[in-house]
């Protein structure tokens, strides 16, 4: 990956360079010039209409110039702002694909191949269903379901989804919205793992109920 140009300190990298004052002033003072000599003698123009000519070309240059400078400035803070997005999702602890309509993968980050247990080669262009787990698998109906909840009416939303890893199967959350990649309709979709706060909010509810349990049952004894 193409590493992004760092900007000086204090810059913003979004912003492009000025165009230079003295080509303002070219164009400027080529105009005026211009202006003046048809105000003054209109019939001047026909008299002398090549160095009219020649006068409207050298301003035409001027602007293409200007023009091109333009041009040029705002490619590069494209560019630049492609390098820090591209750093942004690369660099994310947070497994991210891109989906397509047929919710095949057209993309990944790192983390996503690492949490997917799968080179980044092997996992793009992968449909992303038969990586979820055959529970869901057997619904049967779910691709379905998962297309129109990530191209539906809704710009972003969450998807719940089981995953097999191994001996297990985490709970996750499919944190998606809609995006143009290129000219392709395609979901970013974040895959939070919540299966250990799952667990752990099972685990505190199960030690609540003992513990009112537990509350109840000596509250009776010293009753009775």
């Amino acid at each position: 990956m193409k590493t992004p140009n760092v900007p000086p300190s204090g810059a913003n990298p979004s912003e492009s360079s000025p165009v230079e004052p003295a080509d303002d002033a070219r164009l400027r003072q080529a105009r005026a010039r211009l202006d003046h000599k048809r105000l003054i003698d209109p019939a001047s123009l026909a008299q002398d209409g090549a160095d009219a000519l020649i006068e409207e070309l050298r301003i035409h240059q001027v602007e293409l110039e200007l023009q091109n400078r333009e041009l040029q400035d705002t490619n590069l803070k494209l560019a630049e702002a492609r390098d820090w997005f591209e750093a942004l999702f690369e660099g994310s602890p947070i497994p991210h694909v891109l989906l397509d309509r047929a919710l095949v993968v057209r993309h990944c980050n790192l983390a996503a191949s690492d949490y997917f247990g799968l080179l980044r080669r092997v996992l793009i262009q992968r449909p992303l269903v038969p990586l979820l787990s055959a529970t869901v698998q057997s619904s049967g109906s779910y691709g379905g379901v998962l297309q129109a909840e990530l191209f539906g009416s809704n710009a972003a939303g969450v998807i719940s989804a089981t995953i097999p890893m191994g001996q297990e199967t985490r709970e996750v959350q499919l944190r998606h919205r809609r995006m143009l990649y290129g000219d392709v309709d395609v979901a970013l979709v974040a895959v939070y793992d919540v299966t250990e706060e799952r667990r752990l909010h099972a685990h505190l509810r199960s030690a609540r109920a003992s513990a009112e349990a537990a509350l109840t049952a000596k509250t009776q004894f010293l009753a009775n």
